[in-house]
């Protein structure tokens, strides 16, 4: 289905959600390429009562991992590195949203560092520094966006495609690098002053995008039909 649909003749234009979308597709489908493509990013509201701190909490650093698919984000690797971390920091702590305790083996739900808070309709993101994102494969990963809304700080993995809008208040790591580079860059993470605010792309921006960019473009190859 995804192959008809990719290659079909009545389709001109791809929108990957990433750069790491469209070079999978491409390879998977080599034909595609002769496909006119444009990122399409998810957006975020620009208009959110962000509720922000000033200033990080170093007194007691609160990380957060969201996700109810779990193995794929990383979820192992995210308490693997507070569990390192806190051998310096040990009043770190990590909140687990979109996974219910019945779902993860039991050990995870037992340790005092982790709380396993279930499935929220929102997150309230003013109450933590950081969003530990290890993701073995993530298309986008929309919660990075939000995060970075809200002013908390990212540890992501090299496989995630939000990636390509070059947030500044995140660390990229590659997601096999030891573990100790994790917590190297968890640790510079929380080091900053200040936290702010980051939009890079709104749901406005992509409604311009398929208004201003790709409609026109379609209607004007089908007007030479």
């Amino acid at each position: 289905m995804e192959r008809d649909e990719i290659l079909s003749r009545g389709v001109h234009w791809i929108i990957p959600v990433s750069s790491q979308i469209q070079k999978e597709l491409i390879e998977e489908y080599p034909d595609s390429v002769i496909k006119h493509f444009h990122l399409g990013w998810p957006g975020v509201d620009n208009s959110v009562d962000c509720g922000i701190k000033d200033k990080f909490d170093l007194g007691a650093p609160r990380c957060v991992f969201v996700g109810k698919e779990w193995k794929r984000k990383g979820l192992y690797r995210a308490i693997s590195i507070i569990d390192e971390f806190r051998s310096t920091v040990p009043n770190a702590t990590l909140d687990v949203y979109g996974v219910e305790p019945s779902v993860i083996p039991k050990w995870m739900s037992e340790k005092d560092s982790v709380r396993i808070m279930g499935w929220h309709a929102e997150i309230y993101w003013k109450n933590y520094d950081i969003l530990i994102h290890p993701a073995e494969f993530e298309p986008f990963g929309m919660v990075v966006a939000e995060a970075r809304a809200f002013g908390v700080a990212v540890l992501m993995s090299d496989r995630v495609g939000a990636a390509d809008l070059e947030f500044e208040g995140t660390c990229i790591v590659p997601l096999k690098a030891p573990l100790s580079e994790w917590v190297s860059k968890l640790d510079e993470l929380l080091k900053q002053p200040y936290r702010s605010a980051e939009v890079r792309w709104t749901w406005e921006d992509l409604v311009d995008l398929h208004c201003q960019t790709i409609y026109p473009q379609v209607w004007a190859n089908i007007a030479k039909c």
